[in-house]
């Protein structure tokens, strides 16, 4: 698997469930019986842990390197997606948690690319995953609706499996 198809699978996971959670989030917390405050307060624990994690997961991706920490992320990304997925509320809070410490190598991508690419290329490829991000941040929504409420939540699930698969897969192959 080419480092840019790891990368273009790691951005796509994640945004392609932001794509699809995050608008409904207070919504859905609300509809649950959770007050305003409560809803600001786990919506805001999973950036957090995102400001308060970045450093460690830089520093241990120095130590142990930037693809295995990319999987663990994607891994963690996809435990949380399923968390947030599954509907209950006590599994909701602890996607958010597994969520906010996936979001934690949000910049390790860029340290992947940068030893696989020329310096000067750079900023055409940051952008091309961007274009990415952004296209699977419409496609996620878009397929859930197309999807209805009764298959969204197995989708959504299948989403996290394959991103835990993906990071599991990412580990394999680096620690080999």
């Amino acid at each position: 698997m080419s480092v840019s198809f790891r990368l273009a699978l790691f951005y796509g996971a994640y945004f392609f469930f932001v794509g699809i959670q995050l608008p409904f989030w207070p919504v859905w917390l609300a509809s649950r019986g959770v007050g305003p405050g409560e809803i600001g307060l786990i919506l805001a624990s999973s950036l957090w842990l995102k400001v308060c994690t970045n450093p460690l997961a830089g520093w241990l991706a120095d130590r142990v390197g930037r693809v295995p920490m990319l999987g663990v992320v994607l891994g963690l990304l996809g435990l949380g997606v399923g968390g947030i997925g599954v509907g209950s509320l006590p599994y909701f809070v602890a996607g958010c948690a597994l969520l906010g410490l996936g979001m934690a190598g949000w910049m390790l991508p860029l340290g992947v690319i940068r030893e696989h690419i020329e310096p000067r290329t750079l900023a055409w490829r940051t952008g091309l995953y961007r274009v990415g991000v952004d296209a699977t941040a419409f496609l996620g929504p878009l397929i859930c609706g197309v999807l209805g409420e009764t298959r969204t939540p197995a989708f959504i699930g299948l989403v996290g499996l394959a991103a835990v698969a993906v990071g599991a897969h990412l580990l394999w192959r680096e620690t080999r």
